[in-house]
């Protein structure tokens, strides 16, 4: 039996940080918190997990800084929250940090007063996971940070019938990447039906080619997020100067299928 392609010399996983944060001005980071003021590791990975602390439905844009004055390594990383207590979404992260590297975060949410919001920070210890070396620069396409969401993505008002494309880095890559992860957000939508959609992620370099062909998320009207929020690391090449665009299609007609997109780019 032959080693799966794309494991990799993880030690162990190790918390780094647990708690809830605010912000208290909308749509508008607040302050940094730490993560770790340094470990005595490097840090080949970070597993980002949320949860809510409150009854309150909200969206919230976070980045992850490095240093004590922060260079954000990330920006704009988006979590939906129902109005429930409840694990919300997680991201897992292929990025390299090397050790005695302070990590912050700070966030934002389209609530106009005080609002707890926790996440977990877990380090990925002793090698590599998922992808041949960690990175140390991400580009994120499609956040708004005017509505602490993403870009709209409508399926159209047909049933089970792909809607248009959206275009994402428009004007095309600065770089080649070589990877990335796709979330999907609620667009502060939650009251919604039971629903699925079918999501396409293509790139445009004179025409159509399809990159994710029909990633599925769903939602019912207990959880009312589409689920998951977050893709794993699609460890697919696109060169500089694509572009990205992406399209779904819904079961259902009304508003409830609208959701939100934002691309995170790995080089």
């Amino acid at each position: 039996m032959t080693n799966w392609a794309l494991g990799g010399n993880i030690e162990k996983i190790v918390q780094l940080y647990n708690g809830g944060n605010s912000s208290t001005v909308a749509d508008t980071k607040g302050a940094w918190y730490d993560f770790t003021t340094g470990e005595d590791y490097d840090i080949h990975g970070l597993t980002l997990t949320s949860y809510s602390m409150t009854y309150e439905q909200h969206e919230f844009l976070g980045d992850l800084g490095i240093g004590s004055t922060p260079d954000i390594l990330i920006n704009n990383l988006g979590f939906s929250r129902r109005e429930t207590r409840t694990g919300q979404g997680f991201f897992h992260l292929p990025i390299f940090i090397p050790k005695n590297t302070q990590v912050q975060w700070r966030q934002q949410c389209d609530y106009s007063g005080t609002i707890a919001f926790g996440i977990t920070a877990l380090a990925w210890v002793g090698g590599r996971f998922g992808v041949h070396q960690p990175f140390t620069k991400v580009l994120t396409y499609g956040a708004n940070t005017g509505d602490s969401g993403g870009t709209l993505v409508d399926s159209g008002a047909v049933a089970n019938t792909f809607g248009n494309y959206v275009q994402f880095a428009s004007g095309g890559l600065p770089h080649t990447i070589q990877g990335f992860i796709l979330y999907i957000g609620a667009r502060n939508d939650y009251a919604r039906t039971n629903t699925h959609w079918y999501i396409d992620v293509a790139k445009n370099n004179g025409s159509e080619e399809t990159l994710i062909d029909q990633w599925l998320v769903g939602c019912g009207d207990q959880t009312d997020n589409p689920l998951p929020q977050a893709s794993p690391f699609f460890p697919i090449r696109v060169e500089k100067g694509e572009d990205f665009s992406v399209r779904c299609k819904c079961s259902a007609t009304s508003s409830d299928r609208y959701i939100d997109a934002i691309l995170y780019c790995f080089a």
